[in-house]
């Protein structure tokens, strides 16, 4: 079933009574450039992330930074303080964690969120996101295909282009996905695109040849790319033996397998969840060794 079908209005009493299963929509917000991205490419909470505002956990001695996943919140005013666009998605209650995801942070909120929220299989999500706080949020680390990233709110643009001065807690403007990725090509890139300028010119994100939320095999994603260049050029000449070629040249002598998987997003235009579940597969068929698989310094803890 799709996500989509198990979506109701019932927010609050979904989060308070929260669920592996259970489905909210909630808000992200960030500029214009990554809300693109997540027009055309769909999201994906699993990978590794730059964040404007870096956030810390103490585990024992240590302290770490949470690299991966995209904080969320159920309050479209605490988005709108992160970012000029805030984009509303739908996601599962089984990829929503505590914002403060070590272990002993976690048994800790639990012993005091249970007494509130004794329903909610995680409350201490259900505690951050719904009760007064100066930021409430939760850690989200799950996949969103495009059809479940549902609206764009704009706080400084219009659809016709015009420019408006943020205020607070104010939005100048909602779009659907598809109308947001109109107004972005057609509307965005173009009164932003200066010739000449000083830094990165806002372009169009490219299409990916899968769905975060797809797995499919290493050959299939050689007959998509067939069939995304042979559309693109009309008549490509294209083989699969030289896709392959061409993908096993540029895997190869890589030094870490974090690379071979960026590797592999770049040449094959997948995301990174879909990249890092295809790699194997790609590494046997193409008879290459994985490379070392490196163990980070910063940890995710779920």
């Amino acid at each position: 079933m799709e996500i989509r079908q198990l979506f109701e209005n019932s927010q609050e009493d979904e989060i308070a009574n929260l669920q592996a299963d259970s489905v909210i929509s909630v808000y992200h917000g960030t500029s214009h450039k990554d809300s693109a991205k997540f027009a055309w490419q769909g999201i994906d909470g699993r990978m590794r992330t730059h964040r404007l505002y870096p956030h810390f956990i103490g585990v024992g001695s240590q302290r770490q930074m949470v690299n991966r996943g995209l904080f969320v919140t159920a309050n479209i005013n605490t988005a709108l303080s992160f970012g000029r666009t805030v984009v509303e998605f739908l996601v599962k209650g089984e990829d929503l964690y505590y914002q403060f995801p070590s272990p002993d942070s976690i048994r800790k909120a639990r012993q005091w969120t249970q007494k509130k929220y004794p329903n909610s299989f995680r409350p201490e999500v259900s505690y951050h996101l719904l009760e007064p706080s100066v930021e409430p949020q939760a850690l989200f680390r799950g996949l969103v295909p495009t059809n479940d990233v549902i609206r764009f709110h704009s706080s400084d643009y219009d659809k016709q282009g015009n420019y408006h001065q943020p205020m607070r807690n104010k939005v100048v403007e909602v779009f659907s996905r598809e109308e947001y990725k109109d107004w972005y090509e057609n509307v965005y890139i173009p009164q932003n695109t200066k010739p000449g300028a000083y830094g990165s010119n806002p372009s169009t994100p490219d299409d990916l040849m899968t769905e975060p939320n797809e797995r499919i095999s290493f050959r299939e994603l050689v007959a998509r790319l067939i069939a995304y260049y042979d559309n693109r050029y009309k008549k490509s000449d294209l083989s699969a033996e030289e896709i392959m070629r061409i993908i096993k040249d540029n895997l190869e002598g890589r030094q870490t397998y974090q690379q071979q998987i960026g590797q592999l997003q770049s040449i094959a235009k997948v995301g990174y969840s879909t990249a890092k579940f295809i790699l194997p597969d790609a590494l046997k068929t193409l008879g290459i060794e994985p490379a070392p698989n490196t163990t980070e310094v910063e940890q995710y803890w779920s």
